[in-house]
């Protein structure tokens, strides 16, 4: 019986060591070009060299983007084009601002992203002086002031739930 049950250990080890071992080996082939679809090939063409070298959260992102490209009708492209023209216009200082400000965006709770949008929503359903009167006001405050406004608001969020 012992026997058996070390026998037993020691082919399931080989098997995990295996699968281990090779690993590697399956994703690399399953970020392959060779799995995209020829239309996100065709999408994707200018960024072919460095798929080998992107994470397959890179490569995710860039696939998804393609799909979602894909799912789109002429008039959708059209938009998506004018804002990446846009996008392309802004400053570079100002996009890793965006950029930032999105990761941080992303890192909130469902709520907290909930409570976010519907602020912005609020805020654009202001007229333009009072939309200029509040920015006014959050320029005009200091950093520390600023954190702990949205720290309260982080903390009044909480408490709703």
């Amino acid at each position: 019986m012992a026997i058996r049950l070390a026998n037993s250990l020691k082919v399931t080890l080989l098997l995990y060591l295996g699968l281990f071992l090779l690993a590697p080996y399956v994703r690399a082939e399953a970020s392959s070009w060779d799995i995209l679809s020829p239309p996100e090939q065709r999408i994707l063409s200018n960024v072919k060299k460095q798929w080998p070298t992107m994470s397959p959260e890179q490569q995710g992102r860039y696939r998804k983007g393609a799909q979602r490209w894909l799912s789109m009708d002429l008039k959708q492209r059209q938009k998506a084009m004018d804002r990446f023209a846009e996008w392309q216009k802004l400053p570079k200082e100002k996009r890793e601002l965006i950029k930032k400000n999105l990761a941080t965006f992303r890192h909130l709770t469902p709520e907290e992203q909930q409570s976010v949008r519907q602020s912005f929503t609020d805020f654009t359903k202001l007229s333009p002086e009072e939309k200029h009167r509040l920015l006014e006001e959050w320029h005009s405050i200091s950093p520390d002031e600023k954190q702990n406004i949205l720290n309260n608001r982080r903390s009044i969020n909480i408490r709703r739930k």
